[in-house]
């Protein structure tokens, strides 16, 4: 997946981790921490959604659409559109 955009899809993450209480706006605040726990991985592939590197792997579409505070069909759409460049 390495060259492509995914700006749309990250600032989506963040919009909707930061509106369920996820302080990813405050340095050093354990934000991506709390959030990869609350996902259920580790915060290497958090950061690396937050920094437009990649998408979550498909098996984990529902505990980030969970976390997020939204529906696993939102989620899967807004994840699906990243992947075709949408």
């Amino acid at each position: 997946m390495s060259g492509r955009n995914y700006e749309g899809f990250s600032a989506w993450v963040r919009e909707m981790a930061l509106e369920v209480g996820y302080a990813l706006d405050i340095p050093m605040s354990g934000a991506i921490t709390d959030l990869s726990e609350a996902i259920g991985t580790a915060d290497y592939n958090v950061s690396r959604v937050l920094k437009a590197q990649r998408i979550p792997s498909y098996r984990a579409w529902p505990a980030w659409a969970s976390a997020l505070g939204v529906s696993d069909e939102l989620f899967r759409e807004k994840a699906k559109a990243a992947i075709c460049g949408r």
